[in-house]
């Protein structure tokens, strides 16, 4: 065989050994996709390739002779030495090349947890194959004094190979399970960590390879500061990544924390009711709850109890995190059983302070407010156990009267109930006191006026933007959440029916359907001439009202004898009775264009006005079906 081929072979069989064991590294840490077989062909076909690459790059690395020097900073290089450099980092990288191929096509997991393994692994790997590799080798040529290159480097692949095996055994016994758990508790999400192990690597080929630009007899001469620099090196590495590698170890456990309290996030709020009630007649309801961490302490629930009656609860149990959302699952379900048992919120309050004062060691406590409401006469009856004052809108905004009595789960007491009658369009306001107690920079609480007067801004159409409203009024406020912050607006429109829907006309049909179910008649054509007038008024709010944006449409309706109904909207003041009527009796081609549909509507409906108030559009029809 050619001298120069089988120096060639045994150069790039040196090169890709590293690759090899890297892979069996990531083969130890990592799930294979596939059966040993096939995962072995895998592995064999692509290291071919790279290994008859590199042989050609080394053969012409052989043949590759320039005797001229340049001069740099008054030193003067030997230009073959850059062109050796060159030659040896290209096939390195080769190599590495097709090691991040292998893991990514043949090893099961996210693509960000294959890229460290195998970041990690050809890291180890390179380190293992020179340095160590190198000192073996000075200490064999210093025992033998052999001076054969092919014998020299047959043995310098056989010392390598050794190497690498002690190197896997150690990293098998003692590094391998750190990295499956670091993986592990990250759910496989490395992105963040990657780039350690791939920047290290990279310093460390190209230092190794600009020992080239020098005589190569440096790397073969037992000199002090080539001992003491490469023996120091790998001693940086393993100390910089035990260092790295606890950090690391913290993110992970954080991030799993992170992980599990995101989970326990979504069971918390999956137990909270979204609002069932838009179009429901006589009430409408929105709630929301922002916990200060990821999770909290607070709750609320509202649902129906027949008898057309709806309950609503609304709770602040003491401390924040973990132990505050344990005792509010346990108190919620508790508080919520008693209240569809009794149907009373004095007497539900009463059961579940007894039941919550057994076994609570914890000494925790929870301040609850409860209300029944009965949407046939208006009445709204309250018990509240330590909890702020709602704000109820009936005749004027004020706080409600409550009676003070105490928290549950701390003393034994009989609670009490009070009663109030609900005008229509009446609104009820709860909140915890994460809303009242925000504080702003200078440590001063947002405050039950602050909230009184908030509630008193006119153009809040539905209680989706009330509650909308003072959650971006506290946000402004405090920018540093330290509470809770928890909120349900309840509002009474007693024999009418109220539906917010979304200025798109997809939500047309949403109101023709639950206007139609309404209707209690059999006759076809009003029916459709009311969805036509339903329709046009609909468009002429999207078309004319938020031309440019989007909005909300309210529509209030009550049927009986007559039909009413009331469209409301916050976009651009438009009144669409001011144009003027078109002429019927001209032919098509002397009419003018528009203003047929808003004609029709009034000449349809029995009555058609606007008004614009509070800074909304408000259009009410009427039409008698008897």
């Amino acid at each position: 065989m050619d001298t120069n081929l089988a120096s060639a072979a045994l150069e790039a069989f040196s090169i890709l050994l590293f690759g090899i064991f890297s892979l069996l590294i990531v083969d130890i840490t990592l799930k294979r996709k596939y059966s040993i077989k096939k995962s072995l062909a895998l592995s064999a076909v692509l290291f071919i390739i790279p290994y008859i690459l590199l042989i050609f790059l080394r053969l012409y690395a052989h043949q590759f002779s320039i005797d001229q020097e340049i001069d740099f900073f008054g030193r003067q290089i030997d230009l073959s030495g850059i062109s050796n450099m060159l030659i040896e980092l290209s096939a390195i990288m080769i190599s590495t090349f097709f090691v991040y191929i292998a893991v990514l096509k043949g090893y099961e997991g996210k693509t960000s947890a294959k890229v460290f393994a195998a970041s990690f692994a050809v890291l180890i790997s390179m380190i293992a194959s020179t340095f160590f590799s190198d000192y073996a080798m000075l200490a064999y040529n210093n025992l033998t004094a052999e001076g054969t290159v092919l014998v020299e480097k047959s043995v310098y692949v056989i010392l390598q190979t050794v190497l690498l095996i002690i190197t896997l055994v150690i990293y098998d016994l003692f590094i391998k399970n750190k990295v499956k758990k670091l993986i592990s508790d990250t759910n496989g999400e490395m992105n963040r960590f990657v780039v350690v192990p791939i920047i290290s690597y990279v310093i460390f080929i190209i230092a190794y390879c600009s020992w080239y630009v020098e005589d190569y007899t440096v790397r073969e001469s037992m000199n002090l500061q080539y001992f003491f620099t490469s023996i120091t090196l790998p001693i940086l590495y393993a100390l910089m990544f035990r260092v790295i590698f606890t950090e690391i170890s913290a993110t992970a456990e954080s991030m799993k924390t992170e992980t599990e309290l995101n989970a326990a996030k979504l069971i918390q709020t999956s137990i909270l009711p979204q609002s069932r009630f838009n179009g429901t007649k006589g009430i409408s309801l929105s709630a929301a709850m922002i916990p200060a961490k990821e999770v909290g302490g607070d709750f609320y629930d509202f649902f129906e109890l027949g008898n057309g009656k709806i309950a609503v609860l609304i709770a602040d149990v003491s401390g924040k995190g973990i132990p505050a959302a344990l005792f509010m699952m346990h108190a919620h379900s508790i508080i919520k059983n008693n209240i569809i048992l009794t149907n009373s919120p004095a007497e539900a309050m009463t059961k579940s302070n007894i039941q919550l004062l057994e076994n609570n060691d914890s000494c925790m406590f929870v301040t609850v407010f409860i209300g029944i409401l009965d949407l046939n006469s208006g009445t709204f009856t309250y018990s509240n156990a330590g909890h702020n004052p709602p704000l109820i809108k009936n005749k004027s905004l004020e706080y409600l009267n409550v009676k003070k009595q105490p928290v549950l789960g701390v003393v034994p007491t009989t609670y009490e109930d009070l009663e109030v009658t609900l005008s229509d369009d009446a609104v009820i306001f709860l909140y915890t006191d994460g809303v009242t107690e925000a504080m702003d920079d200078a440590g001063e609480e947002y405050g039950t006026e602050r909230l009184l007067n908030l509630l008193k801004s006119p153009g809040v159409m539905n209680m989706k933007d009330l509650v909308d409203l003072v959650n971006s009024d506290v946000n402004t406020y405090s920018k540093q959440p330290h509470d809770d912050v928890t909120m349900v607006a309840l509002e009474y429109t007693g024999s009418s029916t109220k539906l917010s829907v979304s200025a798109e006309k997809k939500s047309l049909e949403i109101i023709q359907k639950l206007i139609s179910s309404s209707l209690k008649t059999d006759d076809a054509k009003l029916k459709s001439s009311i969805m036509m007038v339903i329709e046009e008024i609909f468009v002429n709010i999207i078309s004319y009202s938020y031309p440019d944006s989007k909005g909300t449409v309210c529509v209030t309706f009550d049927v009986g004898d007559e039909l009413r109904m009331k469209f409301e909207d916050s976009g651009i003041p438009f009144d669409p009775l001011k144009s003027k009527d078109p002429d019927p009796s001209l032919t098509l081609y002397e009419r003018s264009e528009g203003g047929y549909g808003i004609y029709l509507v009034k000449k349809f409906m029995d009555t058609v006005s606007y008004s614009y108030e509070n800074g909304k559009n408000i259009l009410t029809i009427t039409k008698k079906l008897q």
